[in-house]
């Protein structure tokens, strides 16, 4: 049986860091991205910032879809 609408917390906490980095393949800096989500511990890496918000909004469609009454 999956989770009810009440076994879900009903706020969560995302935190976006955003860094410059430099690789060996280029002597630019490149900008660096990680999305962590405070309630399962997750970490999730990107080099590209339209990657980062797809998943950001895939992460509040599930949720606000899971607790919807």
């Amino acid at each position: 049986m999956g989770p009810m609408a009440t076994d879900i917390p009903d706020h969560r906490t995302y935190m976006i860091r955003v860094w410059k980095e430099t690789t060996t393949n280029s002597a630019e800096p490149q900008w660096r991205f990680a999305l962590l989500i405070s309630n399962s511990a997750r970490r999730q890496g990107f080099i590209e910032v339209e990657a980062l918000l797809k998943a950001l909004r895939t992460e509040l469609t599930k949720i606000t879809k899971d607790s919807a009454p």
